[in-house]
């Protein structure tokens, strides 16, 4: 599998990072419409590229960490009929049981806990937690470090700031 990175900034250096330890592409590059190098690989194009790149790459994974953006770049990627990938890190642990939807990503020693829902285009980041029965709905951000308790369900495009504990009251 060929795996297309769209987004080389922050969050395209540390998703690229987590598809090369999970160690199943066979090649992985970025488009992006402003940068030319990152990590010492050259980018390969920009979005206006995507079309042309299709033969090459069955993969992709929108890695920009706005929750608008991301989703109107996966809405293309769709019509263009590239598979939208998970990029989960080979240290988080994600039950069995856990429900997960595409181009999601989650980082270093996070935890998806059994019977948590994790819908299409979310972001999970590192040493965070999603507990049983919890919900995060489609293009949620949750940053590092994060506590999500049972039964809590976070809306579709939600930004869970660093260091927050959600729970029900």
């Amino acid at each position: 599998m060929n795996l297309l990175i769209i987004g080389a900034g922050g969050h395209g250096k540390c998703c690229y990072d987590i598809a090369v330890r999970m160690n199943c592409f066979t090649k992985i590059e970025f488009v992006d419409d402003s940068e030319e190098y990152v990590l010492g690989k050259k980018v390969i194009g920009k979005q206006s590229d995507l079309e042309s790149l299709r033969n090459m790459f069955d993969c992709a994974f929108v890695a920009i960490g706005n929750n608008q953006v991301r989703k109107s770049l996966y809405d293309i990627l769709s019509l263009m009929q590239y598979r939208k990938v998970n990029l989960l890190d080979p240290s988080a642990v994600v039950s069995s049981f856990a429900k997960l939807g595409e181009g999601i990503v989650v980082f270093p020693n996070a935890v998806i806990e059994a019977s948590a829902v994790i819908d299409d285009g979310c972001i999970v980041s590192a040493n965070s937690i999603v507990h049983h029965d919890a919900m995060v709905k489609e293009y949620a951000l949750i940053y590092g470090n994060c506590i999500i308790r049972p039964m809590v369900k976070i809306q579709s495009f939600t930004v869970v700031k660093s260091g927050t504990v959600v729970e029900n009251c």
